[in-house]
């Protein structure tokens, strides 16, 4: 194989595996982002049911504070309620799954039966002595307030446990990037490596043999003989140059009798002469 078709080989390798290391960071770098945006958004919607729960104890308050005659309450229930059925519509607008959203709906239908329980009160007199069931209403409002609570505990042993899960799945994120940086770093040490060793087979080496040929050539060592391994650049080189070493041997040999030959007749000429 030529030299040039190793080196394209070597360097197309590289790029590969570099494309492909950058393929790995670059899809665990956007899971890790996608995993804090995920745990943001979950944090959110935990803090979102505790205001609910909060809201809606405190709607409850109001409520028994209204049976007990304190006519306020009403326009506070009212207050809290525009904030509450905001906290329910974020809630249902940021839900990912069916679970999630039985789990509001859930919370929504305590909070509505609150609410139409309490605006069925605000519509009578409580001074009027036929209204009755007052005990009876005040319990179902504790009752309300358990249910609420239990809701929201139950929604948020549920984004506990996707934190969890989404903590994981960063963490896996994370070690997968610390694994590519890794494997960038060998990589890198490895070309590094591989470079230095086939240079030095590949071009110092063979520049080295040549330059010794070059040199016995010149001193007029026309026996020598240049051989190297493969057909390759080098090779083809090599062999430019023993046909060239053994082209100027020949004419050199076609000389040396001729030169005799005119030595003799030279001799023969002179002793003619005398």
């Amino acid at each position: 194989m030529k030299i040039r078709s190793r080196l394209i080989l070597i360097y197309g390798i590289t790029i590969a595996l570099l494309l492909l290391v950058g393929f790995f960071s670059l899809t665990s770098i956007l899971n890790l982002g996608k995993a804090a945006d995920e745990l943001s958004e979950l944090y959110a919607q935990s803090i979102r049911a505790e205001q609910l729960r909060w809201n809606t104890q405190r709607q409850i308050n109001y409520s028994l504070d209204f049976i007990l005659g304190e006519t306020d309450a009403e326009e506070e229930f009212g207050n809290i309620q525009e904030n509450t059925q905001a906290l329910i519509d974020d809630l249902r607008a940021n839900s990912k799954n069916a679970i999630e959203k039985d789990l509001i709906e859930a919370l929504e239908a305590t909070q509505y039966e609150l609410v139409w329980l309490m605006n069925r009160f605000f519509q009578i007199d409580l001074r009027d002595p036929t209204v009755s069931n007052l005990l009876e209403t005040r319990e179902r409002l504790r009752e309300i307030g358990d249910e609420v609570s239990d809701d929201v505990v139950t929604i948020n042993r549920y984004y506990s446990q996707q934190q969890s899960e989404k903590l994981n799945a960063a963490s896996g994120a994370g070690k997968t990037v610390a694994w590519v940086i890794g494997a960038v770093s060998a990589l890198a040490l490895l070309q590094f490596l591989a470079l230095v060793i086939l240079s030095q087979r590949w071009l110092v080496r063979p520049i080295g043999d040549l330059n010794r040929a070059a040199a016995a050539i010149s001193s007029g060592d026309l026996d020598i003989n240049i051989r190297f391994t493969g057909k390759n650049e080098w090779g083809e080189l090599a062999e430019s140059i023993n046909k060239m070493a053994q082209s100027l041997k020949t004419p050199r040999n076609e000389v040396i009798p001729s030169s005799t030959t005119a030595i003799l007749m030279g001799r023969m000429t002179l002793k003619y002469l005398k």
